[in-house]
């Protein structure tokens, strides 16, 4: 765990890493604590016409592209993370002419960790009209809205057996509708920022997945992807929101111990945007069967 110190945060820039999956473990052997932009066909996701052949096709986009990873350990979960962290909060000020999209999940662990990925826009591209208008809908129509779009994808291709089996007994790798009832999710927009905090604890499930695979983190290559669900024919079809390649990732190695000079007042934070609460309540009992992808 690091003690506290100077937080700089990547500038946008052309530096992301693009590989397909049989490239990349060509020269990978010795790389750790890495965070990458993988090729994003190493997803599957929903084509023009899926809502008639059930037909997945490989993802296309990034629409935002992956900028960094921070890790900050703390006694307490980190809310509005683009206005408590006094050196996100500057950085994104400072890029004022771009846009940014914040995905922070708050680990139940000892000191809870807050893992945030930023993810950013190149200048002046916008991609696909239906993917534009989803964003826009997903933006600005409320947490209920957003809770039933937004899914999580994950491939972890050298997961050892024992991770593939416990993951299998846990929902397996299909992909997720996080906030669709079993995970407590907050969503914040700012003037060039959308900000989604997830709650890992808020689930049983969950939960059992994070013990499964974060002691075996240092040795996993994981990629992630996120999307916002086509449902309707003028959503289709989809292209990934946003995606990241961990390289055998040591957590708490990269966790910034959070101290009083770290963060801003919690008064300072602007409340949820919408304050919408999920029609089901939260127990230790939620599960991802209403929540998978087919």
């Amino acid at each position: 765990m690091e003690e506290n110190k100077d937080i700089q945060w990547h500038q946008p820039g052309p530096h992301c890493n693009l590989t397909t999956w049989d490239e990349f473990l060509k020269g990978s052997d010795d790389m750790t604590n890495t965070m990458l932009q993988p090729d994003p066909s190493v997803f599957q996701i929903r084509g023009k016409t899926y809502l008639s052949d059930k037909r997945k096709v490989d993802a296309t986009g990034p629409a935002f592209e992956f900028l960094d990873l921070k890790v900050f350990a703390h006694t307490e979960n980190i809310l509005h993370t683009a206005r408590r962290i006094k050196s996100l909060k500057l950085f994104l000020e400072s890029h004022s002419d771009r846009e940014f999209v914040i995905i922070n999940r708050m680990l139940p662990l000892t000191p809870i960790l807050n893992v945030i990925e930023i993810f950013h826009r190149k200048k002046g591209v916008k991609n696909d009209s239906q993917f534009e208008s989803l964003f826009e809908r997903y933006k600005t129509e409320g947490d209920k809205f957003r809770n039933l779009r937004l899914k999580f994808l994950v491939k972890i291709p050298n997961a050892s057996w024992v991770v593939k089996t416990a993951v299998g007994a846990l929902g397996g790798f299909r992909p997720v509708i996080m906030g669709k009832g079993y995970l407590q999710q907050e969503h914040f927009l700012g003037s060039n920022y959308y900000e989604v905090d997830v709650d890992i604890g808020t689930s049983r499930i969950a939960r059992g997945v994070t013990g499964v695979i974060l002691p075996q983190n240092k040795k996993l290559i994981i990629d992630e992807g996120f999307v916002l669900e086509g449902q309707d024919e003028s959503e289709l079809p989809e292209i990934l929101l946003a995606c990241a390649r961990g390289v055998r990732i040591d957590l708490y190695s990269l966790g910034v111990k959070v101290t009083p000079d770290i963060l801003n007042p919690v008064e300072d934070a602007e409340k949820p945007t919408d304050s919408t609460k999920q029609e089901r309540s939260y127990s230790s009992e939620d599960d991802f069967s209403d929540a998978r992808d087919s």
